[in-house]
């Protein structure tokens, strides 16, 4: 399908909040990042395509452009783990980084940092929702 003028580009799947991927080892800051799993916590519009907007949460805490990057289309691949079938272990590490880094957010006296790394990761919240809901028949 040709896109006209008024038509906006669709979000790439792999961009959807709650995707896991894999940074690509062709991928230039693959040499740079010690781990290359991330969580996609959003998309951003840059000109006519997308960036994908990632946490990789096993480097810490949600901090905008340490642990949370922005990432071309070509620099990551799908996971073939989920959150619906990641190890409960990760799972659960995974969730309690993201539940402290929102309430870190919103808490009195919140440094800027953590009151933005919040604002970013709000997108994860239906995923999670739905994650632990399906796993575990709570949410």
């Amino acid at each position: 399908m040709q896109q006209t003028a008024h038509q906006a580009p669709a979000i790439p799947a792999d961009f959807q909040p709650g995707t896991l991927v894999q940074l690509t080892t062709s991928a230039a800051r693959a040499t740079r990042t010690a781990f290359r799993t991330a969580i996609v916590i959003g998309a951003i519009k840059s000109g006519t395509e997308y960036l994908g907007l990632v946490w990789f949460w096993t480097e810490g805490e949600p901090q905008f452009t340490h642990t949370i990057r922005t990432v071309l289309p070509s620099e990551v691949t799908r996971a073939q783990t989920t959150l619906l079938d990641m190890p409960d272990g990760a799972y659960w590490t995974l969730t309690e980084h993201y539940q402290a880094a929102q309430d870190a957010g919103k808490a009195n006296g919140a440094q800027e940092h953590q009151r933005q790394a919040a604002r970013f990761l709000h997108g994860l919240e239906e995923a999670f929702a739905a994650a632990t809901l399906s796993r575990y028949g709570r949410n």
